[in-house]
């Protein structure tokens, strides 16, 4: 697995009015404005799978 080339990665956060680029330019990376609600998604996730293997397969 390699790098990517900041120049040549693009990642943007849209909302219903702008648009704006989620890289920082001075390094290159990904700001993490997004961490905690994909954080607060897992975690989510994380109960609903327990909740799941707990009632057993295919119950």
């Amino acid at each position: 697995m390699y790098a990517l080339n900041a120049d040549d990665t693009k990642a943007y956060l849209l909302s219903e009015a702008s648009v704006s680029s989620m890289l920082d330019p001075e390094s290159g990376l990904l700001y993490d404005s997004l961490l905690d609600f994909f954080n607060t998604l897992n975690i989510r996730y994380e109960l609903m799978r327990d909740i799941q293997w707990e009632s057993g397969p295919g119950d």
